[in-house]
């Protein structure tokens, strides 16, 4: 007996060590693990806790913050698990629990209408518990809740901080949120507020707009499982930035030999079973906002599924911290402990059935493994549906232009029109923008003036240079001076000073307009120009960009490629008559060449005779240096122009005139065997250019082609929408049509592709009236009710996917359906998927009706919360399908989507819009009889073949199972926008013309003779035609340059005579001048004139550009007289300032009218000596009766020489009219 006793006592006592040493708590205090039991039966529930101790950490205080948690429950946030509203839910309640007690909160739920679920508490619990009530609703009205969160926060604590936290899936009205957040800042203007969108078709806008300036107050959210993580982290968030956080990742035996029942108070962010199924996965995430010294405790339960000793867990368990400064920690877990499982019923008698028992017989009780959990089918995608390979384009030879490279610049009023028009022409052509730079310089008088536009095209900011210059500071320092310089005499001050209007650069004087740009400190290119040079350069702030560094800028380019420096100018336009020479210098100074091209007026004006006698000057002398005072500064140029083209004389406006000069820019850079035929410059002679022709349109034509087939295309035969006056009307959907699409919805007739869930094949039986919804719960399979949530939540995300993938497969046969037809489908499609919708809540009203049945009621609240989820992907479908109809067509009457922006403008009327600005681009005469029988060949030719491009097709999210509605044209496939705008409302009609745009070369085959008119040329033999086209219009030309390009008909006649010629000017012809030399001779003659009576002689071109300094000449000639000058050998030497100074050399073969006159060069003009000595100025003043000076200058041995010159008359004129001039002193 007593051995039996002692064998008991040993058989219990082993029992308990096992039970001891299997079942104590695992891991160390950085991660403990352990139950409450050391036994269970198979009925029992197993509690397991985890225990973890923080590291230690410095947390900063949290300041006082009130919170008001913002929820929206609409409908569309769906109710079952796993849904928007639940996970948004679970994802508050953890938010909450987190939060530290300096942090008190509030809730507030809406739909279409708002309430306070709970007032700002310390008590957490108040808001646990008002969480727990929260279910689904109706519409989205987000400006009731934001006046709902102004009434918390007045009843909330003064003075401390207020965060208004939102989270909401849908749309509202934009004015009425923007007003109600602007109150709320108003009341708490400490407040912040932050905002959570769900899903695909939250107005984001619209939540941006709520959240305020700073970006990160806007949070975007795919999908459901992101919310819990996300809540977690906004719990740091607005508790301040110091948070230390906790992600635990604990490895539970389950499904076998456990099965995960429950997993406490904080809900994990995550719960995933292994890829074996031999684990489950259990995150949780939390934030440490206070110092936390004591041990952190989580729980979850587990329900034993097999006999025997088992452990609760592996030991990959891991918890990770992050702390405030950014260090991270992480502790493992061990496995276990171990528990033992006994039989139901048999716990009392473990000391009976041994702990040792089941460790040496337990593996003879197999535990039974878990049925497999269902899994969503992973449909197989749907084809794509398949287009008609689309009309191949036949091939042709286009003639495709090469235009050299130049930089155009254009002066005044007749430089914006030409360089208008001649954009226009490029772009017309399909030339690159880079190819040439065009720049017109205006004076501020532009402002008064409206911006030239040729057919659509305008000169942009880049392509402007304003001169803003007040002269008047200029002219009051000339006032002040006692001497004004010599190169600012023309400038007349005292009469400018005079006048009443604002002494700003003004296109009435073209001495104005010079004087601006001498003075071109404020002489500015744009503002966006600047900013793209100073972001290339890395500089900062945008500044003003001197006209000259401009220019430099292109003229560095184009002389890289061998281009041409154009300028036009208008003689009747001061802004051209009065920058054209000083424009060509800056270029010249940088060492381009310029060809200018003049447009004379009908009659010579003082101002045009002052222009030529300049430029005659400078081309006679384009060998010699020519300064100018551009920036106080004297600046050399030779050789301003290589060509001074004078065209066809100015007609009765710019306008007018620009379409002759612009052809003409085109033909010098597009045909380079004109610029050959071009006599070469000598002297004063110049080429006078007549043109005559036309430009047929290229680009224009395709335009107009391509408007008028997509207006054909989408509005007439794809929507069939009627235009009247911006309002768009849609035939209404065929009845019988919709109801053969629903019929298939609920049948699943003609859609093989795809099988509906078990719910909805029995929920097409259950439709009221004639349905019963107890049909849904017969034969039904088991639904989860039973289940933990997380189960629950696989459950009916399993439906969600088999619903969505469904649906996607009905859209797919009912678009293939309606394309078939020709039909865009959308109207048709919507009026089908709102009956479905109709259908849903007609169900759900059904289920609801029975909730009384306490029997039932878990079954039919459960299958009503997926009804839900049905609805808001049917929901999510037709906001989809309104969107697409608002883009095309505007918002109809009965659509649910916000209203549109004000400008917006939907496809239908855009393309209407275009079509007429295409019309009107036309340059084109003979449209109808002309061009609409060729475009009426073409749609039917084509039009038919793009309407079987144009089509519309479903794709289904494979992440989130949201349906998109794309369309499809050609290759191009596009996905709208979430919130409807402006710039995607462009975006698709770019796409659209892309696509057409491959047929544009079968147009460009339509040019023929017959497009062009014959006319009659004035001067056949001297002229030169060109154009594919130009034998039938100019039949009497025989000389042809090009014969290629079809889009050109010209002929133009070429002449070379002298400048004041072509002009009709002679030397008396009074004259205005810009340039001190022609002035200074001018005043020079005047003297003559007045105090001898008589003409003085005509002064050389050469002479006159001595004259820039009358005082420098006049201290020559008094050099002269005074015998400062002799000749030493074969050298000329000047005298002065106690040095003399070597100015030139003789020689037996020069003319010695020519060796003086370059000794007068080489002192006055150069000022320097033959050795680039700098010449000081004389050390006195000559005094001298002006009779008596040429007499004196007589007497230098180097004028007596000269003086036997026919042109010595002149010389004596000048010396008489230097001293009249200088008498004074």
């Amino acid at each position: 007996m007593w051995m039996f006793i002692l064998i008991l006592s040993l058989w219990i006592g082993l029992g308990w060590l096992l039970l001891f040493l299997k079942g104590k708590p695992a891991g160390n205090k950085s991660f403990r693990r352990k139950v409450d039991k050391r036994f269970y039966d198979r009925a029992e529930t197993v509690t397991v806790s985890l225990e973890l101790t923080p590291p230690v950490a410095k947390t900063a205080s949290v300041e006082d913050n009130d919170i008001v948690l913002v929820l929206d429950h609409s409908a569309s946030m769906g109710y079952a698990p796993g849904s928007p509203l639940r996970e948004a839910v679970r994802a508050m309640e953890n938010f909450v629990q987190q939060l530290p007690a300096p942090c008190q909160v509030g809730l507030i739920m809406f739909d279409h209408e708002a309430q306070i679920l709970c007032n700002i508490t310390e008590n957490k619990e108040d808001v646990l518990r008002a969480l727990k009530s929260v279910g689904p609703g109706g519409n989205t009205q987000l400006h009731l809740a934001l006046d709902k969160c102004g009434e918390a926060f007045a009843e909330g604590r003064n003075g401390v901080k207020k965060t208004f936290l939102l989270l909401s899936d849908g749309e509202s009205d934009r004015k009425a949120a923007d007003n109600a957040a602007a109150r709320v800042r108003e009341q708490a203007p400490n407040s912040t507020m932050i905002c959570v969108g769900f899903g695909p078709y939250v107005d984001e806008a619209l939540m941006k707009s709520v959240a305020g300036e700073l970006e990160q107050n806007y949070i975007h959210v795919d999908t459901a499982d992101d919310l819990e993580p996300l809540f977690n982290r906004l719990a740091g968030v607005v508790s301040g930035q110091s948070a230390t956080d906790l992600l635990i990742e604990e490895q539970v035996m389950a499904p076998r030999p456990f099965h995960l029942e429950t997993t406490g108070e904080l809900h994990p962010v995550g719960i995933h079973q292994t890829a074996d199924n031999s684990s489950t996965q259990v995150a949780w995430f939390k934030s440490l906002l206070q110092q936390q010294s004591e041990a952190l405790s989580f729980t979850y339960t587990l329900k034993p599924e097999c006999l025997g000793w088992h452990s609760v867990a592996s030991a990959d368990a891991q918890a990770r911290w992050k702390m405030p400064n950014g260090t991270k920690d992480t502790a493992s877990g061990a496995a276990g402990p171990k528990v033992l499982i006994l039989p139901n019923g048999f716990a009392w008698a473990w000391w009976l059935l041994n702990p040792l028992f089941w460790l040496i017989f337990g593996r003879l009780f197999k535990c039974v493994q878990p049925k497999p959990q269902p899994q969503a089918i992973e449909e197989s995608p749907l084809p794509t549906p398949t287009l008609p390979a689309p009309i191949g384009v036949p091939e042709s030879q286009v003639y495709v232009p090469k235009v050299r490279p130049a930089l155009v610049i254009g002066l005044g009023e007749l430089g914006e029109w030409t360089l208008t028009r001649f954009k226009w022409q490029l772009q017309d052509r399909y030339i690159d923008n880079e190819v040439v730079d065009l720049v017109v310089i205006q004076d501020s008088g532009v402002h008064n003036r409206p911006a030239v536009t040729i057919r659509g095209c305008v000169l942009d900011e880049a392509e402007r240079v304003i001169i803003q210059q007040d002269l008047r500071p200029y002219l009051e320092e000339l006032r002040r001076q006692e001497t004004p310089p010599e190169s600012r005499y023309w400038v007349p001050w005292r009469q400018w000073l005079s006048e009443t209007r604002p002494l700003t650069t003004y296109t009435d004087e073209r001495r104005k307009a010079r004087l601006a740009l001498l003075l071109q400190e404020s002489a500015v290119v744009s503002q966006k120009e600047t900013e793209q040079s100073l972001s290339v350069e890395g500089q900062g702030e945008a500044e003003k960009l001197p006209l000259e560094e401009r220019v430099k800028r292109s003229l560095k380019r184009i002389q890289e490629q061998e281009g041409l420096v154009l300028i036009v100018a208008g003689a009747n336009d001061a802004e051209g008559s009065g920058m054209l020479a000083e424009v060509a210098h800056i270029c010249a100074s940088h060492g381009a060449g310029v060809t200018a091209i003049l447009v004379p007026e009908m009659s010579a004006s003082p101002e045009t005779a002052g222009m030529v006698k300049e430029l005659e000057r400078m081309l006679i002398m384009r060998g010699e240096s020519i300064p100018s005072d551009r920036g106080e500064q004297t600046v050399f140029a030779e050789q301003l122009f290589d060509r001074v083209i004078v065209a066809n004389e100015f007609q009765h406006s710019a306008e007018v005139t620009s379409e002759a000069i612009s052809h003409l820019l085109w033909d010098m850079l597009a045909y380079p065997e004109l610029l050959e035929q071009v006599p070469s410059m000598r002297d004063d002679i110049c080429s006078q250019l007549q043109l005559q022709g036309n430009a047929l349109p290229q680009r224009s034509l395709w335009h107009w082609v391509r408007e008028m087939t997509l207006s054909d295309l989408i509005n007439q035969q794809w929507l069939g929408a009627i235009l009247t006056e911006n309002q768009v009307t849609l035939s209404a959907a065929k009845a019988e049509t919709v109801k053969e699409y629903i019929a298939a919805f609920w049948d699943n007739s003609s859609m093989h592709q795809r099988l509906p869930t078990p719910l909805l094949t029995k929920s097409a039986k259950a439709l009221p009236p004639q349905g019963n919804p107890l049909i849904i719960l017969e034969e039904l399979l088991e639904l989860p009710l039973e289940k933990p949530y997380h189960e629950q939540k696989a459950y009916c995300d399993r439906e969600r996917h088999a619903f969505s993938a469904y649906l996607e497969a009905w859209c797919y046969f009912t678009l293939e359906a309606e394309s078939e037809k020709g039909q865009w489908g959308l109207v048709t499609l919507l009026e089908a998927v709102r009956h479905i919708e109709q259908d849903f809540e007609k169900l759900i009203d059904s289920v609801n009706k029975l909730l009384g049945n306490t029997a039932l009621v878990e079954q039919l609240s459960f299958v009503s919360s997926i009804y839900t989820d049905y609805q808001q992907a049917v929901r999510g479908l037709r906001s989809s399908l309104e969107r697409w109809i608002a883009v095309f067509v505007g918002w109809q009457s009965g659509m649910q989507v916000n209203p549109l922006p004000q400008d917006f403008v939907p496809v239908c009327l855009a393309i209407e819009k275009q079509k007429q600005v295409a019309v009107n681009n036309l340059p084109f005469p003979k449209v109808k009889e002309t061009l609409e029988p060729l475009y009426k060949a073409w749609y039917g030719q084509y039009g038919d073949n793009l309407l079987q491009q144009l089509r519309f097709q479903v794709k289904s999210d494979l992440q989130t199972r949201h349906l998109e509605i794309q369309l499809r044209f050609f290759d191009s496939v596009l996905t709208h926008s979430n919130n409807l705008t402006v710039s995607f409302s462009n975006d698709l009609m770019v796409s659209l013309r892309e696509a057409l745009d491959r047929y544009k070369e079968v147009v460009f085959q339509w040019p023929a003779e017959d497009w062009v008119v014959a006319e009659n040329v004035p001067n056949p033999a001297n002229s030169l035609r060109l154009g594919n086209f130009s034998r039938r219009a100019y039949q009497e030309v025989n000389q042809v340059i090009n014969d290629s390009d079809p889009f050109v008909s010209a002929a133009i006649s070429i002449n070379s005579s002298p400048l004041k010629q072509i002009f009709r000017l002679d030397e008396n012809s009074p004259a205005i001048y810009a340039w001190p030399e022609e002035a200074n001779a001018a005043r020079i003659a005047d003297n003559i004139r007045f105090m001898q009576s008589r003409q003085a002689e005509a002064f050389s071109p050469k002479v006159v550009s001595f004259m820039r300094d009358t005082r420098r000449l006049y201290d020559f000639m008094a050099d002269l007289a005074k015998d400062r000058v002799t000749i030493e050998g074969q050298r000329i030497m000047l005298s002065r300032a106690d040095r003399v100074f070597e100015v030139g050399s003789t020689s037996p073969q020069r003319e010695e009218m020519e060796m003086f006159e370059d000794v007068v060069r080489q002192v006055v003009a150069l000022g320097v000596s033959v050795n680039g000595e700098l010449l000081p100025q004389p050390l006195s003043f000559w005094t001298v009766a002006p009779e008596e000076a040429a007499r004196l200058v007589e007497q230098n041995s180097l004028v007596r020489a000269a003086s036997g010159s026919p042109a010595w008359a002149m010389w004596k004129d000048v010396i008489l009219g230097l001293a009249l001039e200088h008498r004074g002193g």
